[in-house]
């Protein structure tokens, strides 16, 4: 086959794409420049770079890597000229014949694509889903599914072995036992030992130290301290980390039942954040040898708060959502959370915990109570259909009138805002909106007249570049960013008070609980009320766990985590008649780049399962798929399109969010509404 394009044909369409993308002109978007701070290319932009310039992915491709793959090293490069020297390096080898031909890496990509499976999650009559992209409208539409979690009786794990018995592991690799529990962790480093795997245990402390020949204190919180820790094992005498089994859960302050506190969830996926960025690529190639364990353990209820009837420890649940999106970007590692009957015989539970080990499956959740063992799958649950019809009555009772009081969080923008917009519409309820932004100022003289996006944005670098001729484009997007959200604030205040509802803003920041919960109290003081809360704030970083700042990793947890606790402790349960968190779907199947967020909704869904189990009115986590709204660029539509995910309409998502709030009765509290589940639920593919 014909050589690859030269290096200059590849930078010329990288720079054409990287203009194109982000509306600034070639001559500003210098190759040393940072990617993300000076260029504004965020995760979304990354994205559509990387599928416009999918003629060259076979050659920027390492042997063995797949699509996904190939994106998680696009993204780690910082700048344009990283990008630009790995295709030359990678150029140079397919020349020379070192790599595969483009032809034949191009058509492994594509096999490999067209063979993913369901990421080991289950949706119950779904196979019609897996059908090619084309065969959704041709509007990218498809209907909306409701699908509720449940727990299955499951059959012992394939390669069912006793707790004696030797498990394959590579030699010379340890396993990590993070943190200490000793009901469990110490039967359980005895029965790994006894089945010739070498185990040391890390508990958390304030600073790096061993203890004993098996035992080492690190203060997980810190990636260099964790780095220390790296360094300590090695020194013992340890060889690769070839897996981890995550009891940090199980420690005191996390295992609690109930709302224990604000720090808890977060320290945990702190702690994870900082022990994955440190012993990852040890883990990854311990994958490729046989290795590669991840192993991570709750004590929900044994069927991950799903049988209901019991207090359950918020704080564990985030862990679920982390390790589930660390498989996906983990390609090769052996992932699985294991939820354990905190009743039950801890003798049985080592056990159990030592026969997932040594299963071959590749279940990703899996429960064990006193009963057995128990799968997840997502069943079809079609809302109650009144008197026949084919579909939910349209405007279907909610129960509220002119007097009713609705609080919104992070209701100002996006689809909660459309959501707000229909409420009003329908019951003329007065709207108490929460948003982090400051009221919305006015749009200024030289943008009012410009809605067109691309012409404000040039009308902006224009004067910018009058200032300051060395202006980057990210300070150019953050100040049209700021204009384009107060225009969306203003509009839609607008458009909620011209449909009836007498409307308040408060700019608060939800992770603030004092703040936040004082406001709460106060709309108690004027009002008497609150009838119903949508909690809709959220914050998307998406990055590759490598990549993570802790300080990112609190913005996006927070934001979603505090702020349903705070709502939690501060509303009044017994006249209210319905709280809905809004999640997401990346918290049901993880996703990668979104550790933290898939962990921030996968606390949401199990606060809404131990809320439902206490308060009157309806509590509900809706694991959202993606919706046809806002800016979406019309390229990562076709990214949705060509993997075959098909998006919410706007009107069709807010309808099927007020039918759901309008049936009092329905008692599940974690709700699945997208389209196409199993293609989200595939290994490759975005979803936010």
């Amino acid at each position: 086959c014909s050589d690859p394009p030269d290096v200059q044909t590849f930078q010329r369409d990288l720079i054409a794409e990287v203009s194109a993308r982000t509306g600034y002109p070639e001559e500003m978007l210098e190759l040393d420049a940072s990617r993300e701070a000076d260029l504004g290319i965020d995760s979304i932009k990354t994205m559509e770079i990387f599928s416009a310039l999918k003629p060259y992915h076979a050659v920027l491709a390492d042997e063995g890597q797949d699509e996904e793959e190939i994106l998680v090293r696009f993204t780690q490069m910082k700048t344009l000229r990283d990008i630009l020297d790995h295709y030359a390096a990678r150029r140079e080898q397919v020349v020379r014949g070192g790599a595969v031909p483009p032809a034949a890496a191009a058509e492994r990509l594509e096999g490999e694509y067209a063979g993913a499976g369901a990421n080991r999650a289950t949706v119950a009559g779904g196979a019609a889903e897996n059908a090619p992209a084309d065969a959704l409208a041709d509007n990218g539409h498809a209907p909306v599914r409701r699908l509720v979690p449940r727990s299955v009786a499951a059959p012992p794990p394939n390669g069912d072995r006793s707790a004696g018995e030797a498990i394959d592991f590579p030699p010379g690799d340890v396993l990590l036992i993070l943190g200490e529990a000793p009901e469990i962790g110490t039967a359980l480093e005895a029965a790994l030992s006894a089945s010739g795997i070498r185990a040391f245990q890390v508990v958390p402390g304030r600073r790096t130290r061993r203890i004993t020949a098996h035992r080492f204190e690190a203060n997980l919180s810190s990636a260099s301290d964790v780095r220390r820790l790296a360094g300590e094992i090695r020194a013992a005498g340890g060889g690769r980390v070839g897996g981890l089994v995550n009891l940090l859960t199980l420690s005191a302050s996390i295992r609690k039942p109930g709302l224990n506190g604000l720090q808890g969830p977060l320290r945990l996926v702190r702690w994870l954040t900082c022990v994955a960025q440190v012993f990852g690529d040890d883990i990854r190639a311990s994958g490729r040898s046989g290795g590669g364990w991840l192993l991570n353990v709750t004590t929900l209820d044994g069927q991950f708060g799903l049988r209901g009837g019991r207090a359950l420890p918020i704080a564990q649940a985030g862990s679920l959502g982390f390790f589930k999106s660390l498989a996906r970007e983990w390609r090769g590692v052996r992932v699985k959370n294991v939820d354990l009957d905190p009743d039950a015989d801890p003798r049985a539970l080592v056990v159990g915990l030592m026969q997932e080990l040594a299963s071959g499956d590749d279940a990703l959740e899996v429960g064990i109570d006193g009963r057995g063992r128990w799968r997840l799958e997502l069943e079809e649950a079609p809302l109650p259909r009144p008197n026949g019809h084919d579909a939910p009555v349209p405007g279907a009772d909610l129960a509220l009138d002119e007097h009713a009081v609705v609080l919104a969080t992070g209701g100002a923008r996006g689809i909660t805002a459309e959501v707000l917009k229909e409420l009003a519409r329908r019951t003329r309820a007065r709207l108490v909106i929460v948003g982090q932004s400051p009221q919305p100022r006015d749009e200024p003289e030289n943008g009012g007249e410009l809605p067109d996006v691309p012409a404000l944005r040039a009308r902006l670098l224009e004067e910018m570049r009058a200032h300051d001729p060395r202006v980057r484009p990210v300070a150019v997007e953050a100040r049209l960013n700021d204009i384009l959200r107060d225009r969306a604030i203003r509009e839609n205040l607008r458009a909620c008070r011209e449909a009836g509802s007498p409307v308040e803003y408060h700019a608060c920041d939800v992770r603030d609980a004092k703040a936040f919960g004082a406001l709460i109290d106060g709309i108690y003081e004027r009002h008497g009320r609150i009838d119903g809360v949508i909690h809709g704030a959220g914050r998307i970083e998406d990055r590759w766990v490598g990549d993570k700042t802790l300080e990112s990793v609190a913005r996006v947890f927070e934001t979603k985590v505090n702020g349903a606790l705070v709502l939690a402790r501060h509303l009044r349960p017994e006249k209210l008649r319905f709280l809905v968190f809004f999640a997401s779907v990346s918290g049901r199947f993880g996703n990668a780049g979104q550790t933290d967020y898939s962990a921030a909704n996968e606390c949401l869904n199990k606060l809404a399962d131990h809320l439902a189990g206490e308060w009157p009115g309806r509590v509900v986590s809706v694991n959202w798929g993606p919706w046809d709204a806002g800016m979406i660029p019309d390229t990562l539509r076709a990214v949705y399109r060509e993997r075959g995910i098909a998006l919410i309409p706007i009107e069709t998502g807010v309808r099927c969010l007020l039918d759901e709030l309008s049936q009092q009765e329905a008692r599940q509290a974690e709700v699945v509404l997208t389209c196409t589940p199993d293609r989200i639920a595939a290994p490759a593919g975005p979803h936010t």
